[in-house]
């Protein structure tokens, strides 16, 4: 993710998440990505290869991330437009006026990253409120779900 400030080291290490902080898409072999996505089946989330079906396992993710794999599951509430507009305000201190219309523009509780098409529930910033408690959840678990679901909808635009 690029050189990151020494000052933020120990939040990050706090979090938990400290296994991310040398991952980046720039370091990943794009053509390497994209055959994986091209060989993904989201019916079985499993790679169809030459030599067999291969699947992701949370110990995979484990060797390639460092992420805990021990920890709770994150249960985010559903909120609706004003919950989350309130979130946004308290937790990055955004503008009242521009964080309703971010979610007004998202139909409800999510909000756009970087002004794409891609929008991310806002009930997620409850995790990052307190540093303390995030290093307890089971990131690898997420992320795994995570790379499953977006090997998912890669592979549906592919056949598209």
């Amino acid at each position: 993710m690029g050189v990151h400030h020494p000052r933020i080291l120990p939040a990050v290490e706090l979090s938990g998440l400290v296994g991310l902080v040398g991952a980046s898409y720039d370091t990943i072999d794009k053509g390497l990505l994209c055959a994986f996505v091209e060989r993904w089946h989201p019916e079985t989330n499993s790679f169809h290869l030459h030599v067999g079906e291969l699947t992701m396992t949370l110990d995979d993710v484990s060797n390639l991330l460092h992420l805990p794999i021990i920890g709770k599951f994150y249960m985010y509430p559903s909120l609706d437009a004003a919950a989350a507009t309130d979130l946004l305000v308290d937790s990055l201190r955004v503008d009242r006026g521009v964080a309703a219309a971010e979610t007004r523009y998202c139909r409800g509780g999510h909000m756009r990253l970087n002004k794409s098409a891609t929008s991310v529930s806002v009930s997620y910033l409850g995790l990052f409120v307190d540093l303390r408690h995030t290093g307890g959840y089971s990131w690898e678990a997420a992320a795994l779900t995570q790379m499953y679901e977006q090997l998912g909808e890669g592979s549906y635009a592919n056949t598209r």
